[in-house]
């Protein structure tokens, strides 16, 4: 009798130890295992060295990682329905020299280099920026301003 009560308790013992759901089993199946990466916070360099989630962008005309928000000067659409997310373009310039400027707007693969023109404005192509009334101008028509 002696013995089946000691088997029963060891049997007992063991039981409680693997409590363990089929729940449990299948969260620990899904979460990173030591080998595995995640990716850390802020380490989302672009090929030039700026960190985007920081806010950090690549002026090319600058030559250094810019915060374009602090920056540049920003410029808002000029038509935006209600409700609509505002999605502002930025004209920054090189301290020191401002025969240029750079056009950072959605929808541009690379952010282009405006020249200034003889009458004060500064050209690329579809973009025209008047510095004095701060407004952008795409294929003639008044798009952004400040």
């Amino acid at each position: 009798m002696k013995k089946i009560f000691t088997l029963s308790v060891a049997t007992l013992a063991f039981a409680a130890c693997n409590n363990s759901t089929p729940q449990q089993a299948d969260n620990a199946a899904h979460e990173p295992t030591a080998t595995e990466e995640a990716p850390m916070v802020g380490d989302d360099r672009d090929e030039h060295g700026c960190i985007g989630s920081a806010g950090y962008t690549w002026s090319a005309l600058r030559g250094e990682c810019i915060q374009t928000f602090e920056v540049g000067t920003r410029l808002n659409p000029v038509d935006v329905e209600e409700e609509e997310a505002v999605i502002s373009a930025f004209i920054v310039s090189k301290e020191d020299d401002n025969s240029q400027v750079e056009l950072f707007i959605t929808g541009e693969e690379q952010n282009p280099v405006l020249k200034q023109e003889t009458d004060g404005t500064f050209k690329n192509g579809k973009y025209t920026y008047n510095a004095q009334t701060k407004e952008l101008s795409i294929d003639g028509k008044v798009m952004y301003k400040n």
